[in-house]
């Protein structure tokens, strides 16, 4: 039973069944249950500005290679000893078992790299004052500044070690909303650096020219502090 090539009866991984394949045959069947697909699937969390982490299964070490895969199954429950091997193969012709979290090797230190850079290169891109004013095209765009937002990246690398030890790869739930700083926007003073008041052509007879017009700037003050303040 110890020297033979074929995997033990009731051996699976990630609910496909390899019992009594060879690992040739193990890998075919891997490959038909889409196992390299899997491997490109990713873990995500969201975080602030739309920014998000990614984590993908493969590299991670949650999805190894099926040729790994095959040959881990093909040696598990083949004791050192006859009546060890024994009994485990008699066990699998009864019961089941699925080995999926004894094939995994995930790189924590791949985790947390991807974690770190994905909120370093969101605190980035936020101003250093409270917030940021821009007018283009008519529309006025506030960027509110991190100062004050803490991100827990230990609670992220745990929330998405769990769902790549359960195959859960879809965006994992982090709630940064509570964390983000409160910082209240001056509204009226924004609104009195950029108003600008319309300003129409007007004809000059004395010198026979028109007076520049120009756009106005102006927005509704309180319904624009609802809108950002609340």
């Amino acid at each position: 039973i110890r020297q033979s090539d074929r995997i033990f009866p009731g051996i699976s991984v990630a609910d496909i069944d390899l019992g009594g394949k060879t690992v040739e045959e193990a890998v075919s069947v891997l490959d038909e249950n889409g196992w390299a697909a899997m491997g490109e699937k990713n873990v995500t969390a969201a975080l602030p500005a739309g920014y998000k982490v990614t984590v993908n299964a493969a590299q991670s070490g949650a999805i190894r290679p099926a040729e790994e895969i095959a040959k881990l199954a093909e040696t598990y429950g083949k004791k050192t000893s006859f009546f060890g091997s024994l009994a485990e193969y008699l066990h699998g012709m009864t019961f089941s078992k699925d080995i999926f979290s004894e094939t995994q090797k995930i790189d924590e230190d791949y985790v947390k790299t991807q974690i770190s850079e994905a909120v370093e290169e969101m605190y980035s891109s936020f101003p250093e004052k409270p917030y940021d004013v821009s007018l283009e095209n008519r529309e006025v765009t506030i960027i509110r500044s991190a100062q004050g937002l803490t991100i827990d990246q230990k609670e992220i690398q745990d929330e998405v070690m769990d769902a790549l030890k359960q195959r859960n790869f879809t965006q994992v739930q982090y709630d940064f909303s509570s964390e983000i700083p409160e910082n209240t926007v001056d509204i009226q003073g924004i609104h009195d650096s950029i108003y600008r008041e319309v300003k129409n052509a007007v004809y000059d007879p004395s010198t026979g020219a028109a007076t520049q017009s120009s756009s106005g700037v102006d927005f509704n003050v309180e319904e624009a502090t609802k809108l950002v303040n609340n």
